[in-house]
């Protein structure tokens, strides 16, 4: 079977018809197998659900058929993510973890406006494990000296779900791609992948599209 080639935002179909688009991929980040993907249907009010990666039929670049029908997918529970913000404590404050400062006014004293303390923003996620890493198009792509490019798409074994190669796109006008095997990836989350191979390593990489 041919490996599944994975383009975030390429159109999804049910048995019965289009059911949606491909908006983010779940990878579990200590096997890197892909778990499920993130479908997304409607326009003004939009709706996802995570639906696991056995359920593909096939994946091509402008299609990815799921063995299930409309209704089908609609029993899947609802994917959602929300973003709440709590005040810092001191040791992520002082840590030099990622807060926002912000006036914050004081209910134990009078308010000063010169207040500022750390604002924590965090994701709760509904409909799929917090283990799990989610990408998207555009995900950064990086190594120790820095950027190498943003995830253009990726592939997988249709089998395990077992990413197999990274496709890195650099540029705009005359774009290149980079097509990394996997077991040059050394993690992989939601605020990058990042990769053991240096610029200069990475250069019989590319080609030019």
């Amino acid at each position: 079977m041919n490996a599944f080639d994975l383009h975030i935002g390429t159109k999804v179909r049910c048995l019965d018809g289009r059911c949606g688009k491909l908006a983010k991929i779940a990878v579990n980040p200590t096997t890197l197998q892909v778990t499920d993907l993130i479908v997304e249907e409607g326009f003004l009010l939009k709706q996802a659900r995570a639906v696991p990666i056995s359920t593909v039929a096939y994946a091509e670049p402008k299609d990815i058929l799921l063995l299930l029908s409309s209704d089908d997918l609609r029993g899947y529970a609802e994917y959602r993510e929300k973003v709440f913000e709590r005040p810092a404590t001191a040791q992520e404050g002082h840590s030099g973890s990622s807060t926002e400062e912000v006036s914050y006014p004081s209910f134990t004293t009078p308010y000063d406006p010169g207040m500022r303390v750390g604002i924590v923003k965090e994701k709760i996620r509904q409909g799929l494990s917090s283990e799990l890493e989610l990408i998207s198009k555009g995900t950064l792509v990086k190594n120790s000296e820095g950027i190498v490019g943003r995830l253009s798409h990726l592939m997988t074994d249709p089998e395990t779900g077992e990413i197999t190669n990274l496709v890195v796109q650099q540029g705009f006008m005359f774009p290149e791609q980079l097509v990394v095997p996997v077991y040059f990836v050394e993690s992989i989350s939601e605020d990058g992948i990042f990769l053991i191979l240096l610029d200069e390593e990475l250069d019989r990489f590319w080609k030019q599209t």
